[in-house]
């Protein structure tokens, strides 16, 4: 008679359930950040390039970001991603 008793459950359905959709709750959040600061490096990128564009000193004679490191930045970072 053992043999045909059925092995016992270690979780029910609905824990499982909620474990499941807790998961999908944090990868729904890890894609909302990641899109989040997918934007903010846009739009900082953009404020960078509109700059450079229309020579634009926030301080005059005080050259405080040095443009060619950020530019050799910007084309190594594109270089990994494939642009």
């Amino acid at each position: 008679m053992a043999l045909l008793t059925p092995p016992p459950r270690t979780a029910s359905r609905s824990s499982r359930r909620r474990a499941v959709a807790a998961a999908l709750r944090y990868l729904m959040l890890g894609i909302l950040w990641f899109a989040a600061g997918s934007f903010f490096l846009a739009g900082l990128a953009a404020a960078y390039s509109a700059k450079r564009a229309l020579n634009i000193d926030v301080v005059p004679g005080v050259d405080m970001l040095p443009d060619e490191r950020i530019e050799e930045a910007i084309r190594a970072v594109l270089g990994l991603i494939g642009f």
